[in-house]
């Protein structure tokens, strides 16, 4: 066979095992489907409702703040001779309240505070009861009514939530009164009261906050069943019938307080003593009228006159 011959043969032969090949060989197989997305990210854990700061009553209603700005406490638009007298009434209090031992020496810078500042108390305490008489037209009624609201700025200076951070302010500015000149008491007495009132306007704020988290709560994840709100817009609690310096605003009741244990016991404070006695209304009298003035901090702020202190609670949607 030639080569002429040969050469298409050999062609012919590869191009048909070519082709042979060709039909032999398989499809490419396709690629594999794409994975299944990943399943939702499961919901966030629901977080604990909100509850009110340092053990307070969810119910209880804090003082509003006016349109000027200045919540309306026991403490607001009150003369300088009544500011002098609440500071020591704050004295007392955490004379006869604070009983931890880092505490200690607020007992001591009491009665230093009642001697130092004898006179000047004295005086502080006939302004106030001219104050009240004016007011009032009238001595008896007048002499009621400034028990009425005396009992109302211990009760505030005794509110539970508040009572460390009030002892811690008591103890400091304790301090620096027994280095308070006589002729400045009436400064300093200023300048302690807004310290005083700031130990409490924090607390309020606190509380007002919990408001505002447990309504936000509520409506992300509803209201738990057997339970109704208890928050909302602020109600004020008349009942403060203190003259004001200005602006005829009536004050708001003070909430009270609980005693750290039952028992009955007398302080002594250099010229005058004062007797402790837990469960009932606090009750201060002047020491110009007696020698021994009965103390009594409420037990509890429930069973003291909650209407009063805390406002009427919340309606039952369900009723």
């Amino acid at each position: 066979m030639s080569d002429d011959f040969k050469s298409p043969l050999r062609i012919t032969i590869l191009a048909g095992a070519l082709s042979l090949l060709a039909a032999c060989a398989t499809a490419p197989v396709p690629p594999p489907p794409p994975p299944p997305p990943p399943p939702p990210p499961p919901p966030p854990a629901m977080p604990l409702r909100p509850t009110p700061p340092m053990g307070a009553s969810a119910t209880m209603i804090v003082p509003m703040i006016a349109a000027d700005g200045v919540r309306q406490t026991v403490n607001a638009y009150i003369t300088p001779a009544q500011t002098t007298w609440n500071i020591r009434s704050a004295f007392n209090v955490a004379a006869l309240n604070c009983m931890e031992p880092r505490h200690a020496a607020i007992l001591d810078n009491y009665k230093l505070f009642l001697t130092n500042f004898d006179k000047q108390l004295d005086k502080a305490n006939a302004k106030i009861e001219a104050e009240f008489r004016e007011q009032y037209g009238d001595r008896r009624v007048g002499r009621t009514e400034l028990d009425s609201y005396m009992t109302k700025v211990y009760n505030y200076f005794t509110l539970p939530p508040a009572k460390t951070a009030f002892c811690d302010a008591a103890l400091a500015l304790s301090n620096e009164s027994v280095a308070v000149a006589p002729a400045d008491l009436d400064s300093f007495s200023a300048r302690a009261m807004a310290r005083f009132e700031g130990v409490f306007e924090d607390f309020f704020r606190s509380f007002e906050r919990y408001q505002t988290n447990l309504a936000t709560w509520d409506r992300l994840y509803g209201q738990p069943a057997g339970l109704y709100p208890s928050y909302g817009p602020a109600t004020q609690v008349a009942g403060n019938d203190l003259p004001p310096a200005s602006g005829g605003t009536i004050l708001l009741d003070a909430p009270a307080a609980d005693l750290a244990d039952g028992t009955t016991r007398t302080v002594e404070l250099g010229a005058q003593s004062v007797l402790l006695t837990p469960g009932a209304g606090v009750q201060p009298q002047e020491t110009a009228e007696v020698g021994e003035v009965e103390i009594v901090i409420p037990e509890t702020a429930a069973t003291d006159t909650p209407d009063e202190v805390q406002g009427p609670a919340a309606p039952d949607p369900s009723r």
